[in-house]
C-alpha cells in the first residue's frame, strides 16, 4: 500500500481535487456530477490494477493474473474516453461505448488466443497480430473528443 501511495501520490491528489471541485460546484447537473464520480472511481481502480500488474511482472510468475490485468488495462482507456464523451456531449447515446466493448471482448479473447497480446512461460510480453488495436481505438476516441471539444 505504501509503495502504491508513493508511486501514485500525484494522481491521487488530482482525483481528490476533482472530488472537491465536484462537491463545491453548483452549476453542474446532478447527472453530470454522478458520471464524473464514476469516472474518478474508474481511474482510481485502473491505477490500482496497473500498479498490481507491474508488481506481478517484477516478482515473476503469476502470468494468469497479470494477463487478466493487462486485458483490463488495455480495455480501460477507450472506456474512459467514451465515458468522458458520453458525459460531456448530451446528444451522444450509449452507442459511443460499442467500439470500447468490442475491444474489451477482443482483449478477453486474447487471454486465451494471444490475438492482441500474450505472456509466455518466462513472463515476457508479446504483441499479437492485433497488438496495436487498443492504441488505435483509444486514438480514435481521443480524436473524436478533440473534434467535439473544438466544435463547442
Amino acid at each position: 500500500m505504501k509503495e502504491y501511495l508513493l508511486q501514485n501520490w500525484a494522481q491521487i491528489l488530482i482525483l481528490i481535487a476533482f472530488v472537491i471541485m465536484l462537491k463545491t460546484t453548483v452549476f453542474l447537473e446532478r447527472k453530470v456530477v454522478k458520471k464524473m464520480y464514476i469516472l474518478i472511481a474508474v481511474i482510481f481502480a485502473l491505477s490500482i490494477v496497473v500498479f498490481v500488474e507491474f508488481r506481478l511482472e517484477e516478482e515473476g510468475g503469476y502470468s494468469d493474473w497479470r494477463i487478466l490485468m493487462m486485458a483490463i488495462r488495455y480495455s480501460a482507456t477507450p472506456f474512459i474516453i467514451a465515458h468522458i464523451l458520453f458525459t460531456l456531449v448530451k446528444k451522444l447515446r450509449w452507442f459511443i461505448y460499442i467500439p470500447a466493448i468490442a475491444l474489451a471482448v477482443l482483449d478477453i479473447v486474447s487471454i486465451f488466443t494471444g490475438i492482441v497480446f500474450s505472456i509466455d512461460e518466462t513472463n515476457s510480453f508479446h504483441r499479437g497480430p492485433l497488438g496495436y488495436l487498443p492504441f488505435l481505438v483509444a486514438g480514435v476516441y481521443g480524436a473524436v473528443l478533440i473534434v467535439l471539444l473544438i466544435k463547442r
